[in-house]
């Protein structure tokens, strides 16, 4: 096997055809001449993206980003639950999605100071249905984006049925672009937040052309009148009289106009406090989705890579190998086949961020000042309850203890007459 694919690339005739998602094996011939496939070690993102997986794995950095996501959308949450609507102005697109932004950040948290086992073997990655763990945190991740995108299709159905996440990256279980994956997750993803984003913009566009519609028939209704006018006093003896006529009309006109327009302006700067943060909701979602579908889509396996790009990445990496430069120092040497294998560490990673970040910029969307407020009379409201509650409970007691000794005393004043009426008996006899 050492002779036939170095010493670090492994033979995939070793290893059997089944478990784990074979799609996501690195494997190559590194000579037309010969039969034999030779494959990277598991996990492969540790070769392809080692200073994303370094971060992710090592650092856990996307761990803790998620942690205080998670807390932050589920403090947001919890103002939803408590607090009344009329502080918070929740509705159903709000909380739908701060419920899927948590569920994403939670995807990261589950894997947080772990080490899951990414290898199903030497050379093959497990997937949804080989590892527990990876279906638990995939599912729980694009069960938030669906959520997000209001989708009704069941994310565990479909992770089942079509196995599209595996570990190509990191500890974290990312969507793979084998079998049927592209077209039911990403492409329905990226189709949805468009769609979203374009029937929210087109509603404010229409809400400001029914606010705008009277201004601008005035506008053209006045344009008319002058123009008529004007054919009228060129045509006439051109008397004194009916030009200030026409004076007087046109700077009524003129005011009409300028209160129409003052009070249009109102209006759309009305329409826009209120709609900024569905606006912003839907630019951010359709964003998001936009560059986590392209990034996470040129992470790609080895059949999304012409073969002939692969095998050069490999036998640059057995070439390394056999002249012993090995580990830092050869991933330097075959940097140039690399780069064509694989998507920009630097996208990759930021892509990852922004998922595990998301929530924090919806729950800064859906902040209002009148929260803080609102949280201070709630929790001045529960200390005075409590307060009185401890107050009553300690006025029980102490009624209770009184209640107990009196009659204690009660029983030994007793005790003590009777004892003296028996020592006068027994002085009698």
């Amino acid at each position: 096997m050492a002779d036939s694919c170095s010493l670090t690339l492994l033979d995939e005739s070793m290893f059997p055809e089944k478990g784990g998602f074979i799609a996501g094996r690195w494997c190559a011939k590194l000579a037309d001449s010969t039969n034999t496939s030779c494959c990277l070690p598991c996990p492969a993102g540790d070769w392809r993206y080692e200073r994303v997986a370094r971060i992710i794995d090592d650092r856990d950095a996307v761990g803790w980003t998620g942690i205080i996501t998670l807390t932050v959308t589920v403090l947001m949450l919890l103002t939803f639950a408590v607090l009344p609507v009329q502080t918070t102005a929740r509705h159903y697109f709000t909380t739908t999605a701060l419920v899927g932004f948590s569920l994403m950040s939670l995807a990261f948290v589950v894997p947080f100071r772990s080490h899951p086992q990414q290898c199903y073997n030497a050379i093959t990655p497990n997937n949804a249905m080989s590892r527990a763990n990876c279906f638990v945190t995939s599912a729980i991740l694009f069960t938030g984006i669906w959520i997000l995108l209001l989708n009704s299709k069941s994310i565990l159905t479909e992770i089942q049925r079509a196995q599209p996440a595996s570990y190509q990256v990191g500890k974290i279980c990312l969507l793979s672009s084998a079998h049927r994956s592209t077209a039911t997750s990403w492409a329905p993803i990226l189709a949805v937040a468009i769609i979203s984003m374009l029937l929210q913009l087109l509603t404010v566009l229409y809400c400001v052309q029914v606010v705008t519609r009277p201004v601008i028939s005035e506008r053209l209704f006045e344009r008319n009148r002058r123009s008529h006018a004007s054919l009228g006093s060129n045509g006439s003896n051109g008397e004194g009289e009916s030009d200030g006529d026409d004076r007087r009309l046109t700077i009524a006109s003129d005011l009409r106009r300028a209160l129409s327009m003052q009070r249009a302006s109102s209006r759309i700067r009305k329409l826009l406090l209120i709609q900024w943060r569905p606006i912003g909701m839907v630019v951010l979602v359709a964003v998001y989705a936009a560059y986590v579908t392209s990034t996470s889509l040129r992470v790609g396996i080895a059949a999304d890579y012409p073969a002939d790009t692969t095998r050069q990445w490999l036998a640059c990496m057995a070439s390394a190998a056999s002249s012993s430069a090995a580990g830092q120092e050869g991933e330097e040497i075959c940097e140039g086949p690399a780069s064509r294998i694989r998507g920009n560490q630097n996208e990759i990673l930021a892509a990852l961020f922004m998922i595990g970040s998301s929530g924090l910029w919806a729950t800064i969307l859906s902040f209002r000042s009148s929260m803080i407020g609102a949280w201070a009379t709630v929790i001045e409201i529960n200390r005075r309850l409590i307060t009185a509650r401890i107050k009553d409970t300690v006025a029980r007691l102490s009624f209770r203890i009184r209640h107990l000794m009196q009659r204690a005393g009660s029983y030994s004043h007793a005790d003590a007459d009777e004892y003296a009426a028996e020592g006068e008996g027994e002085a009698r006899v």
